[in-house]
């Protein structure tokens, strides 16, 4: 392998990025009667935090795709192998790309992201409100096909990998291996930081703009990962007793 696989995971992960920032632009959009009053600082400071919840998201969700991309094997360059891992690439990121956009929807429907942190409620009131975000708001529905086509028109697509110098076998193993530990402590990071909020929050200039900075994807993979880590902490407990 050689430098032009970085170049194009870079590509990859940098159109997922501004897909993200899209998105929530998307969702300004549709719920800008919660905007109209704020300021652009503040808008610009919500997007500038928001950039960093969707790199966290993104890198976490990518994670497979840059170990597939890096593996320090001879048929990563062949075009059949690209192609396929094209695939697996826009499978992956199109769920939560759809997540986001019908997230901003939903938000301007009943007034809270979807996220795991309502429970139950969510499973009370999903058909009626699905029917409705269905009906009222169809453009929704739209976007997100719009959104997901635009990955699949748009996504890098394999060139020659087989030009330039190339990587020793240790070094492409051992990049995979840091871009994913990179990966998942930045996500930690940012989860340790960046506590889910709680269900229900009074809605105020400030909480508005911690929605816009949010994505759906990043909510949803945070909810996991603090699931996992009580979970954990739970067995660890038994153990000890």
């Amino acid at each position: 392998m050689n430098k032009t696989h970085y170049f194009l995971l870079l590509k990859r992960i940098s159109l997922v990025v501004l897909i993200y920032t899209l998105c929530r632009v998307v969702f300004c959009l549709i719920n800008w009667g919660n905007y109209a009053g704020v300021t652009f600082f503040e808008l610009g400071t919500a997007f500038l935090r928001g950039f960093l919840f969707d790199l966290a998201a993104v890198l976490l969700i990518n994670a497979v795709v840059m170990v597939l991309s890096t593996l320090p094997f001879p048929f990563v360059s062949r075009h059949p192998y690209q192609a396929r891992l094209s695939i697996f690439y826009q499978c992956l990121n199109i769920p939560f790309l759809i997540l986001n956009i019908i997230n901003a929807g939903y938000f301007r429907l009943s007034g809270k992201q979807i996220t795991p942190t309502q429970g139950p409620e969510i499973e009370v009131t999903a058909p009626a409100q699905v029917w409705a975000l269905a009906s009222e708001y169809w453009y929704v529905s739209l976007l997100a096909l719009m959104v997901s086509l635009f990955l699949v028109w748009y996504h890098p697509t394999h060139f020659r990998l087989k030009s330039g110098r190339t990587i020793s076998p240790a070094w492409a193993g051992l990049s995979a291996f840091l871009l994913v530990a990179v990966s998942v402590l930045f996500f930690a990071l940012m989860v340790r930081t960046n506590p889910l909020p709680p269900g229900q929050q009074r809605a105020t200039r400030a909480t508005h703009l911690e929605n816009l900075a949010r994505n759906a994807a990043f909510n949803l993979l945070s909810r996991l990962y603090d699931r996992s880590v009580a979970r954990l902490d739970r067995k660890k407990v038994a153990e000890s007793e």
